[in-house]
């Protein structure tokens, strides 16, 4: 086991933050590395805090909101009386030099200027514990697209362990998966203080690991079976690895046998996980099993809008469309790209943007959304036609037979999903139809594969289908 270090000056300050850096360098890509991470410099250490310069304002928010946790959680790991980073400004820390105590009175003078929200990200109980406070029910934006996981998260943070255990929210990456599992651990602990543990299927792994090497597996198993509320993100990760299954088998049945809360998420649903045992994806079937699905155009507007709200960020209703309509990706690609546009509006000293800057600022990202293979409406068309058995003519008529509605409803749904076509070209590529027309049958669809299960099924069986043809031609 390292042995924790000891940091008495400045240089032991230095020493931390490289073990740090480290310890976090492989958990995120290399040039978000690169960009925000590298320039950072310690200052001091303040009490059970790691003071560290960034170099601007800017900067020193961004990291804090994005990688405090992650930073504090090496912090603590590395050497349990550290427990928090708090990032500030170059311009507010004080001259190069100063000897730590003076750093450290800096930090207390300068910590009020960075985000209460921010700050509190750091603070923990100890590993696995890192919830990111900004992530709550208040912040999730609510779409036809996630509406029955949001109903279900708040259900079960309202009266854990009661009604749907465990809860399995599955679904692609960046649709608000573990937003919504952090909120039901951020008002698990506010409002009742329940003893809540959320991580990473990899970080369970770790730490079950260490429990080996250490011989302390006693201590690890208590840990996660003294909980109201066990939150794990990515189950699909242990797959294939049998000493960690069988653990997790053990703990999900002690804590489901005392009534305490799981919630876990993925990336498919149970019965798709590959190498996983019977017996575990039958537990996980066992109570509520949810799907979030991309967000549509309009919801991805509410979630631009947030998240630009959050930041204190002004952001024009139309460079908010812009951003939603050309970036269909998930919910971190918006992030990403409203992050940069706000980093080039100040650099720029833009008090405004507007769709030219937002356009000449990210045309690089909008190029290669749009250099993605689109599918044809036609291609859809054809397929469905075949499938069903019905004529293309019949497919974009204004038949009311069931027979034809089917088809026609999923067929306007998938060209929705796959290709990217604003309403009126859906539209005119259905018969002239209004783009209202486009959007209530799409969202009928939606509405309808939320309450029908049968339906729900023969949607995606034929989305599953129509994709496996395509990739075979």
């Amino acid at each position: 086991m390292k042995k924790p270090l000891d940091f008495n000056g400045p240089v032991h300050s230095d020493a931390l933050w490289i073990e740090a850096l480290n310890f976090v360098k492989g958990r995120i890509g290399q040039a978000d590395f690169n960009l925000w991470l590298e320039p950072l410099k310690p200052s001091a250490l303040q009490d059970d805090a790691l003071v560290v310069e960034a170099p601007d304002s800017f900067s020193a928010s961004w990291v804090q909101n994005h990688y405090g946790s992650e930073i504090s959680a090496a912090l603590q790991s590395l050497n349990p009386a550290v427990n928090r980073v708090i990032f500030i400004a170059k311009d507010s820390a004080g001259k190069a030099g100063q000897d730590a105590s003076h750093a450290t009175g800096s930090a207390q003078q300068n910590e009020p200027q960075i985000p209460a929200a921010a700050s509190a990200s750091t603070r923990r109980t100890g590993p696995g514990n890192n919830l990111n406070p900004l992530y709550t029910f208040d912040s999730f934006i609510i779409g036809e697209n996630n509406r029955l996981a949001h109903a279900a998260a708040l259900s079960i943070s309202q009266s854990p362990g009661t009604a749907y255990n465990p809860l399995f929210i599955y679904g692609q990456v960046g649709v608000g998966k573990t937003h919504l599992m952090q909120a039901v651990g951020n008002f698990a602990k506010a409002q009742a203080g329940l003893r809540v543990v959320y991580l990473s299927s990899e970080q369970f792994l770790n730490e079950f690991i260490d429990s080996l090497l250490n011989k302390n597996t006693a201590a690890f198993r208590n840990r996660f079976r003294d909980l109201d509320l066990l939150l794990i993100d990515d189950i699909q990760f242990i797959g294939g690895k049998e000493e960690t299954q069988r653990e997790f088998f053990h703990t999900f049945n002690t804590l489901h046998d005392y009534h305490k809360q799981v919630v876990l998420s993925s990336d498919r649903p149970p019965k798709e996980l590959k190498n996983l045992e019977r017996r575990l994806v039958s537990r996980f079937e066992w109570g509520l099993v949810v799907d979030i699905q991309p967000p549509d155009l309009e919801t991805r507007i509410a979630i631009i809008e947030n998240k630009a709200r959050l930041k204190n960020f002004s952001l024009p209703k139309e460079v908010a469309f812009c951003l939603a309509e050309k970036i269909e990706g998930n919910v971190r690609s918006l992030e990403g790209a409203l992050t940069k546009l706000i980093a080039c509006a100040g650099l720029y000293n833009k008090d405004v943007v507007d769709v030219v800057f937002t356009e000449s600022i990210l045309k690089d990202l909008f190029q290669n959304e749009n250099n993605k293979p689109k599918i044809d409406i036609t291609a859809i068309q054809e397929w469905v036609s075949r499938y069903y058995n019905i004529k293309i003519s019949e497919l974009k008529g204004d038949r009311r037979q069931q027979s034809l509605v089917l088809p026609r409803q999923i067929a306007i749904y998938l060209t929705r999903k796959l290709t990217g076509a604003s309403l009126p070209q859906i539209g005119e590529g259905f018969g002239g139809k209004n783009h209202t027309t486009i959007l209530y049958t799409c969202r009928k669809v939606e509405d309808k594969m939320s309450k029908d299960v049968i339906f729900k099924e023969e949607v995606e069986r034929v989305l599953l289908k129509f994709k496996n043809d395509l990739n075979n031609n």
